[in-house]
């Protein structure tokens, strides 16, 4: 995994749909990392022997929806 350079803003500050890729050092497709993200738990818990529930799974997109910290409250 490549290690993320510090920048002068946080991913909160702007719409990060309309990176073309080089504006923003972080630039890169959320959904992507989402779905990546979906099939790894997945992965995991078929190696533990463990089900990914539907709402668990909904759960870790919601989490992937956006890089900003996210509460259970935002959630619900």
């Amino acid at each position: 995994m490549t290690k993320m350079q510090p920048h002068a803003h946080s991913h909160g500050d702007h719409d990060h749909d309309s990176h073309a890729g080089g504006g923003c050092r972080h630039a890169h497709d959320h959904r992507a990392h989402a779905a990546q993200a979906l099939v790894r738990a997945e992965q995991i818990c078929r190696e533990r022997g463990l089900r990914l529930t539907p709402i668990r799974a909904r759960a870790l997109q919601a989490l992937h929806a956006d890089h900003r910290p996210v509460g259970a409250y935002d959630l619900a």
